[in-house]
């Protein structure tokens, strides 16, 4: 009985070969399209972030009437910082960051857009991690003046940089 249900199912279909194609190709799309959302929000819900102890991690946003979703001033976070973070406070450290577009430009090589970050000197020890090479930012790095310090994402270091050890030091030039 099931085989006979299969050749009658496989020559309807083969008697209208442009509705088999579209419904084909309408399932085809779908399970792709379902595949491809479930890999993306279990990724961004259910993976765990690739730092120690993640879980402790939290976001600061700051609101206002004119922005549901505002920026701190630095004077603000200087007194969030003051009252609530250290030892046996509502926050353990506390690093603030502002993600920017810049422009690398180096004699004889192709300008670059980057995602830079904008971050406090405490980014890396909040985030339990270290340069690959060389350090993190000081305290005296966040003085304006004194804050033409970069680190290099990896994948920058490796691609733009082929790896280079002697990097270290070098004089970038970002946006002019």
């Amino acid at each position: 009985m099931m085989l006979s249900d299969l050749r009658i199912a496989i020559r309807s279909l083969t008697k209208s070969p442009g509705y088999t194609g579209i419904v084909l190709a309408t399932l085809a799309l779908g399970i792709g399209v379902n595949v491809s959302m479930f890999t993306l929000l279990n990724t961004l819900l259910f993976q765990k972030v690739p730092f120690h102890e993640a879980d402790r991690l939290v976001t600061l946003v700051g609101t206002s009437p004119q922005n549901p979703r505002d920026q701190f001033s630095y004077q603000e976070m200087d007194d969030i910082r003051a009252q609530a973070a250290g030892p046996g406070r509502a926050f353990e450290t506390l690093t603030t960051y502002t993600q920017w577009q810049d422009t690398l430009s180096e004699q004889g090589k192709t300008a670059e857009q980057l995602l830079s970050i904008d971050a406090s000197q405490e980014f890396f020890s909040t985030f339990g991690v270290l340069p690959v090479l060389g350090r993190a930012f000081t305290k005296e790095e966040e003085v304006p003046g004194r804050n033409q310090v970069a680190l290099l994402s990896y994948s920058l270091w490796q691609g733009r940089f082929g790896g280079d050890p002697n990097i270290l030091g070098r004089t970038l030039r970002l946006n002019a």
